[in-house]
């Protein structure tokens, strides 16, 4: 699979295509409700700019693996491999169900922390895949949990779903798109029905999600998050804060120079690749979600 992802088709496909069929939907919706969802759009840009930059070409260099960050100490990986895509399809995938489901969040707790949100559990989602994948590793004698490396949004994904779910606990929802099954259990069936449908896919990525959504309308990550907030009420009020152009640009501009560095810096990908010497990995799983609620 590294191999397919060097050679995928990124630049255009139908994949992208379609991602652009859904975003004009998407932003017609919002134009008629007057509306624009900061969050949403702003996390859409982001994933759309990683894969089309340098690094979108070398995933090997962004993917998350349980070796690259215990041993190789390459902690920017905890934050970079939920922002980049295998493929097209999988961009479209994980985008599509995205943009509504971040719609409905940002209506809900409001653009700043939707975004504050999103930052959170795409580090903690991937420092969940390293606990999940070296505790593997320990109990099978496997090495194959540490050497897996995966890319993908649908592990942050998955932990919004959790999220949804729990703010619109009732009624039913499609699974795969034709079966209605109870919303309180459809994460839980997508994690097996996508796994046995789609072997390439993480199934520890999304395990990961959904545990960092549990951890979240459970309490405790909750409440870790919400503590640089004194009342409930400045949480709704950090988007007038947070994603002000004198606090959102720096955080902006930060990843921008992740995605594309100056020429002095151009080593630095070279540098973490050259690192793991003999010790490559042996597979880049994908981490997908073909379903939205």
């Amino acid at each position: 699979q590294q191999a397919a992802c060097k050679m995928r088709s990124r630049r255009g496909g139908f994949g992208l295509f379609l991602l652009g069929i859904q975003l004009f939907q998407f932003f017609q919706h919002i134009s008629q409700q007057n509306e624009f969802p900061v969050a949403t759009v702003g996390v859409l840009a982001v994933n759309l700019l990683a894969f089309f930059s340098e690094y979108g070409e070398r995933l090997e260099q962004t993917c998350i693996s349980a070796w690259h960050v215990l041993y190789g100490k390459q902690w920017q990986r905890l934050l970079l491999a939920s922002y980049f895509h295998a493929h097209d399809h999988h961009l479209y995938y994980n985008m599509a169900s995205f943009m509504w489901k971040a719609l409905t969040l940002e209506r809900h707790f409001g653009s700043g922390y939707l975004f504050y949100m999103i930052a959170v559990f795409s580090v903690v989602t991937n420092v969940v895949y390293v606990a999940i994948s070296f505790f593997m590793a320990k109990l099978t004698e496997d090495p194959s949990y540490m050497s897996t490396c995966a890319v993908g949004f649908s592990g942050v994904l998955f932990a919004l779903k959790v999220v949804t779910t729990h703010i619109q606990p009732y009624g039913m929802a499609s699974l795969m798109g034709f079966i209605s099954v109870p919303v309180k259990m459809v994460v839980w069936l997508e994690l097996v029905f996508i796994s046995v449908l789609f072997p390439n896919v993480s199934f520890v990525g999304h395990l990961a999600g959904i545990l960092v959504g549990v951890a979240y309308v459970s309490g405790p990550l909750k409440t870790l998050m919400d503590l640089p907030f004194s009342l409930g009420a400045r949480c709704k009020m950090i988007g007038t804060t947070f994603l002000s152009l004198k606090t959102f640009t720096p955080y902006f501009l930060l990843f921008i120079l992740l995605l594309y560095p100056p020429s002095n810096l151009g080593s630095l990908g070279y540098y973490g690749s050259a690192y793991l010497g003999t010790r490559r990995t042996k597979k880049v799983h994908v981490c997908c979600s073909t379903n939205w609620l």
